[in-house]
C-alpha cells in the first residue's frame, strides 16, 4: 500500500467531475478510453482508477461516504463498490457491519486490484473490534501482494493490540517485516513503548534493544519512560553495564528532568548484589544530585551490599541514616543483630558516605 494521500478534499472535486461525466456518457462512450461491460453501461478506466486510489487513501469518512454515491452512479464494477461499502462502514465506525459485509464475501476476487485496500480496511476493523488474531492474518495476506504494505494507522493499531494481548512475538514479526521493506513507515511512540515493554517482560532483551536501535536510527526520540523500562529490565537480567550506559544517555537527554528514583534504586541494588560498592556509591551520588529522595529500598540495598562486602562501618553508617530519616528497619535488616554489629557505634566511613549524609540532612 502506498502512503495515504493528504489532500482528501480532491475526492469531492472528483465526485462532482464524475457527476458531470455521467450526464454526457453518450459522448464519452464514443471514445476509446471507455469500456462496455456487456450490459450497455459504459465507464472510464482512467477515471475509475483515479477514483479508486483517492477513496482507498482517504481517511475522512464524510468524503468516502460522499464518494460511494458517485461510484454507484458511475457504473463502477461490483468488487470496487463492495470495497467502497466496507471502507465506508469502517470510517463511520460501524465495525460490526463492515465485518458482516466482509464475511458475506464473494464480490472481491483475490486477484482484484482492490483486495489490498480491502485488507487494510479490515485490519483496522478487526483491531477496533479487538480481534487482533484475525487482523494479523489479514496483515500476512497483505504482505503477500507485491509492493503492498500497511499505512501507519493499521500498522500501529495491530502492533499495540498484539502487545496488549501479550502476543509480543507476533508483533515483533510484523515490526521486522516493515523494517525489511523499509518504506519509511514507523511505529508511533506508543507502539514503540508497547513493543519494547512487552519484549522486556518476556526476557527478550536482545530483541528489545534491536527495536530501540531501529527507533533511534529512524530519527524517533525515545521518551524517558522507554529509557527507564530498558534500564530497569537490563538490571533485572544482570546486565548492569548496559543499564548504566542507558541511564547516562537518559540523563544527557533529559538533564532538565528529575530521573525516576526507581531507576537509580535498580542500579544500586544490582551493583550491591555484585558487590561493586564503588559503582553503587557513584550512582547514589548522582541520585542525590538529581534531587531524588532516598527511600528504605535504597538504604536496605546499601546495607546488604556493604554487609556482603564486610564493611561493618558502612553498614552502621547507612543504618543510622535510615533511622534518622524515619524509616523503620524491617526483617530484612536482621543482619544487624549479628555479633559483628553488637556494641558498635556508628562510624563515618569514606568521603562519599560523608557527602551523601550531609546532603540528606
Amino acid at each position: 500500500m502506498k502512503p495515504p494521500m493528504k489532500k482528501s478534499s480532491s475526492l469531492l472535486l472528483l465526485c462532482r467531475f464524475f457527476s458531470h461525466i455521467n450526464k454526457s456518457v453518450g459522448c464519452v462512450a464514443k471514445t476509446t478510453s471507455t469500456h462496455d461491460d456487456g450490459h450497455g453501461s459504459h465507464r472510464s478506466p482512467l477515471l475509475e482508477d483515479v477514483l479508486k486510489r483517492l477513496i482507498a487513501n482517504t481517511s475522512y469518512a464524510p468524503h468516502a461516504i460522499k464518494a460511494i454515491d458517485s461510484a454507484a452512479s458511475s457504473n463502477l464494477d461490483l468488487s470496487f463498490q463492495t470495497f467502497l461499502t466496507i471502507k465506508t462502514f469502517v470510517l463511520s465506525g460501524d465495525y460490526h457491519l463492515a465485518e458482516m459485509h466482509y464475511d458475506a464475501g464473494g464480490s472481491v476476487p483475490k486477484d482484484s486490484n482492490y483486495m489490498p485496500y480491502l485488507l487494510e480496511s479490515m485490519i483496522i476493523c478487526y483491531c477496533r473490534l479487538g480481534k487482533f488474531d484475525k487482523a494479523n492474518k489479514l496483515m500476512n495476506k497483505l504482505f503477500q501482494y507485491d509492493g503492498c504494505y500497511p499505512s501507519r494507522l493499521p500498522y500501529n493499531l495491530l502492533l499495540h493490540g498484539l502487545c496488549g494481548r501479550k502476543k509480543v512475538m507476533e508483533a515483533l514479526c510484523v515490526f521486522n517485516r516493515m523494517v525489511v521493506i523499509d518504506v519509511g513507515i514507523f511505529p508511533s511512540i506508543r507502539s514503540y513503548y508497547s513493543l519494547i515493554h512487552g519484549l522486556c517482560l518476556n526476557g527478550k532483551f536482545v530483541d528489545a534493544f534491536h527495536v530501540f536501535n531501529v527507533m533511534i536510527k529512524s530519527g524517533t526520540q525515545p521518551t524517558s519512560l522507554i529509557y527507564e523500562t530498558l534500564v530497569i529490565h537490563f538490571c533485572k537480567w544482570g546486565r548492569v553495564d548496559c543499564a548504566e550506559s542507558l541511564c547516562e544517555e537518559m540523563e544527557d537527554q533529559f538533564h532538565a528532568l528529575s530521573t525516576n528514583k526507581i531507576v537509580y534504586n535498580y542500579l544500586i541494588y544490582q551493583y550491591c548484589k555484585e558487590q561493586k560498592m564503588e559503582n553503587a556509591l557513584s550512582v547514589l551520588m548522582r541520585m542525590v544530585d538529581k534531587g531524588c529522595e532516598l527511600d528504605s529500598y535504597t538504604y536496605k540495598s546499601l546495607i546488604h551490599g556493604f554487609h556482603a562486602a564486610g564493611n561493618v562501618e558502612a553498614v552502621l553508617s547507612f543504618y543510622e541514616m535510615m533511622v534518622v530519616k524515619g524509616f523503620i528497619p524491617d526483617v530484612s535488616c536482621q543482619i544487624l543483630n549479628s555479633e559483628c554489629y553488637k556494641d558498635r557505634k556508628c562510624a563515618q566511613v569514606d568521603g562519599k558516605t560523608n557527602a551523601i549524609h550531609s546532603k540528606q540532612e
